[in-house]
């Protein structure tokens, strides 16, 4: 019987640590600042050591581009769908449409192939990733704030280049970084190889519809 395969890629020597770290809390403070810290520090180690290629560059745009295609399909929504639901809730309490919260959401997927040409999503190290995309709102935006956030601007044609220390380099002068990737870089603990892994976004739109239903005295 072929033995399973360790996760990989393995890029940094306590990525086990991390994972186990992540496997074995109770979401403590403590144990969810423990866990902050190692991401950090592996974060830095890899992005200290990580040298920049024409291919990289090249990952790094297209990467961007993908990102920007699922935000531009969040703007389509937005002038559509929140009024569409304002138009259908009723303060009638016979109406099955009472009040609704609608956010959206963007998360990076990563898939690989491991030596045993068996694919992989979201596993070892990139399922700790994720579990701090998922209690965190950085890559989510309520609909209220949609035209306020800069999630959905861009500044300048080097993007958020010049405020995520990873990407601050002469090499990537006139390189837009948007601003799913300065948020994966600056406060979630993705290295640049972590993002230049991404296969796809997976993007969100999440639609609460409430009705109250009144028990009177």
């Amino acid at each position: 019987m072929k033995q399973k395969s360790k996760m990989i890629p393995p890029y940094y020597d306590k990525e086990q640590e991390i994972i186990e770290c992540y496997r074995g809390t109770v979401r403590l403070s403590e144990t969810q600042k423990n866990l902050e810290r190692l991401i950090a520090e592996r974060q830095c180690a890899l992005d200290e050591s990580f040298v920049w290629t024409d291919e990289a560059i090249a990952r790094l745009k297209a990467v961007g581009e993908k990102a920007d295609e699922c935000l531009n399909h969040f703007k389509t929504l937005q002038g559509e769908l929140p009024q569409w639901l304002k138009n259908q809730c009723r303060e009638d309490r016979a109406n099955f449409l009472n009040d609704f919260e609608l956010n959206y959401q963007i998360t990076p997927i990563v898939r690989w192939k491991d030596e045993n040409g068996e694919e992989h999503e979201d596993e070892g190290i990139y399922e700790v990733l994720q579990s701090q995309i998922n209690h965190s709102s950085h890559l989510g935006i309520n609909y209220r704030m949609f035209e306020e956030s800069l999630y959905f601007k861009s500044n300048d044609k080097d993007g958020y280049r010049m405020v995520t220390r990873a990407f601050d380099t002469d090499r990537l002068k006139g390189v837009r970084v948007n601003y799913v990737i300065h948020e994966l870089s600056s406060h979630l603990g993705w290295s640049i190889q972590d993002i230049l892994n991404i296969s796809e976004f997976w993007g969100e739109v999440i639609v609460r519809g409430q009705h109250f239903a009144e028990v009177k005295q």
